[in-house]
């Protein structure tokens, strides 16, 4: 069954390179490549943090569409 990402946890509006972050009022899902963009960002979720090199997701360009799936 699908299971909404919850929004109960901490908010923040700003990021680090490589967190995993889920933006609740817009529904979208980001990994966060260049801290050195500043945009306006209120009620985060940051998720997690990818801690491997960056490189391969930043060549993917800045919108990528797809399917995240629970592994069972």
């Amino acid at each position: 069954p699908d299971t909404p990402i919850s929004v109960d946890g901490p908010n923040q509006t700003s990021f680090e390179n490589g967190d995993l972050g889920y933006w609740a009022p817009g529904g979208y899902l980001a990994i966060f490549l260049d801290k050195t963009v500043r945009p306006e960002i209120k009620d985060l979720i940051v998720m997690g943090k990818i801690t491997s090199d960056l490189d391969a997701i930043r060549q993917l360009g800045p919108a990528v569409e797809m399917t995240i799936e629970r592994s069972q």
